[in-house]
């Protein structure tokens, strides 16, 4: 295993040179840098998290809190933690990823105390969280990927529910729809709703009646076995809908996949729009998925720069986001049927 030493004998430089260009502690020469990171990749150098802390440095790990609450991870939610990695390793700090549904707040308290965080990415954020209310008590430095009842003075990152929600009804509106139904979920934690869930129902039940559509919310799970429930249920029903609105991705899947397998056609008899799925995943759906993109890396980078602008004591001009992503019009959406 190569040593900061190795490093520091094939770039030339002090083991201390090494350290500074890693750490960004101190201000090097461009090319000094260059030769150090090379040596770097080289040999496969790795630093020692916590022996630097030991020495004196300050901690260069965040935590990134992930739980499921009993949810069904998908590749849209790894995009979100694809996006912290990424942010945090353009600025040379780890990420510590607990996946856990049930993460002791103390337990955070203790890595930050001990040096091994300095701070953590909250995800899964519920209307009235108590990990928010822990870690400001203990003034450990938190961004949120979401929202709480109460985020005024709150670092965060989260979805423009409001203007995902205006994007579709004007879309459906403008293809004559009138008459649909939204795929959704509420998923509770401690009688404790979690935000997004809530937030992103309440944004398209108010953009769908100011648009004039009359909508339907089922309301399941984020599977591809409630998406079959839902086509199921909506088709023995003697009234119709021309468009379904998908506030989950893994039950729009299971939604259009069972309409396919009955034979129903997309989009001549019935529309489908999806507004939480990947943007590489639209040509991935057949036919493929008229979306209103996740931006979820984005945000996930966001956060996680946020965050260490605040360990770094840097002006930090945005600490609240809010970001939509983009309508892509394709194979699943059409003018509703006579």
């Amino acid at each position: 295993m190569a040593t900061r030493a190795d490093v520091a004998k094939l770039a030339e430089v002090s083991a201390s040179t090494v350290s500074y260009a890693l750490n960004g502690k101190r201000s090097i020469k461009a090319e000094t840098r260059e030769r150090v990171l090379d040596a770097v990749e080289k040999l496969n150098y790795s630093p020692h998290i916590a022996a630097g802390v030991l020495a004196g440095g300050k901690p260069k790990s965040v935590a990134l809190i992930f739980p499921s609450y009993g949810g069904n991870f998908s590749s849209l939610h790894l995009d979100y933690v694809q996006g912290v990695i990424d942010g945090a390793k353009s600025r040379n700090y780890h990420v510590i990823v607990w996946p856990q549904e049930e993460v002791s707040t103390q337990e955070i308290v203790q890595f930050k105390k001990s040096g091994l965080i300095a701070g953590v990415i909250l995800m899964e954020i519920m209307e009235n969280d108590k990990r928010v209310k822990a870690f400001a008590k203990e003034k450990i430095p938190f961004v949120m990927i979401g929202r709480t009842n109460s985020s005024k003075t709150l670092k965060y990152v989260d979805r423009d529910f409001e203007k995902v929600a205006e994007i579709a009804a004007e879309h459906l509106v403008s293809l004559g729809h009138k008459k649909i139904a939204v795929l959704t979920q509420k998923r509770m934690v401690e009688s404790t709703v979690i935000s997004v869930d809530e937030r992103f129902t309440q944004a398209v039940k108010k953009y769908t009646e100011k648009f004039g559509l009359a909508a339907d919310f089922l309301v399941g799970d984020n599977s591809i076995a409630s998406g079959g429930s839902f086509f199921v249920e909506l088709f023995k029903r003697p009234k119709k809908v021309s468009a379904v609105i998908g506030l989950t991705d893994l039950a729009t899947l299971g939604f259009v996949n069972a309409a396919r397998a009955a034979g129903i056609s997309i989009p001549s008899e019935i529309s489908v729009l999806g507004l939480n799925t990947q943007l590489g995943q639209i040509d991935l759906i057949s036919p493929a998925l008229t979306s209103v993109y996740v931006p979820a890396k984005e945000m996930g980078n966001s956060a996680v720069n946020i965050l260490i602008d605040e360990l770094n004591e840097e002006s930090v001009h945005i600490t609240q986001q809010l970001l939509a992503g983009h309508l892509v019009v394709a194979k699943s959406t059409g003018q509703a049927p006579k």
